[in-house]
């Protein structure tokens, strides 16, 4: 049923009748696959170009926080099934990807984390949380450079939570040393 919500309200936005393409696209859930790009494309049309802009970049940003929660599944799958080479270069890809999408250390450095924490070395996963706890003071957002996110908000209390959430996992490593490889 929404398809067909969806599919109406772009057919009314192509012939120009945007009040009820509108009305369409806000019945549909905010979960819908397509609604955020077709509103940003309805936005632009009312020349709202601001909000049609940040609703992009929010489909960006998600789309890159989505593909990096792959990656890291698939990184977990082929550990389990004893496949190194291939989740060594499954984390590559993701550093690479979260890079490129000027995502936050937090998550550029997910994946690499995931794999020392499998290989048990220690040093490394150390040097990684460190680099990531620093990004978390550095960078009060999800991503590093706000060029390609200019329209985002900074997500602060989200931030704020995260930080919360590192700190715990680093106290569960003092309160639990044999889990910690040392």
């Amino acid at each position: 049923r929404e398809w067909a919500v969806h599919a109406l309200a772009i057919r009314l936005l192509k012939r120009g009748e945007l009040d009820r393409a509108e009305t369409l696209l806000e019945a549909l859930s905010d979960t819908h696959r397509g609604k955020r790009e077709t509103l940003a494309a309805l936005r632009r049309r009312q020349g709202r170009t601001g909000e049609a802009w940040t609703l992009l970049e929010r489909e960006l940003f998600d789309h890159a926080h989505g593909l990096q929660t792959v990656l890291l599944k698939m990184i977990e799958w082929a550990l389990e099934e004893g496949d190194w080479a291939y989740a060594r270069l499954l984390s590559d890809r993701a550093e690479q990807a979260g890079a490129c999408l000027d995502l936050s250390d937090y998550a550029v450095l997910s994946a690499p984390l995931q794999l020392a924490l499998a290989e048990q070395d220690g040093p490394q996963a150390i040097r990684l949380l460190e680099r990531m706890l620093e990004s978390f003071f550095e960078t009060p957002f999800y991503f590093n450079d706000p060029a390609l996110y200019s329209s985002v908000p900074r997500l602060q209390d989200r931030h704020a939570a995260s930080v919360e959430a590192l700190l715990a996992v680093l106290r569960e490593g003092e309160t639990s040393p044999a889990e910690s490889f040392y």
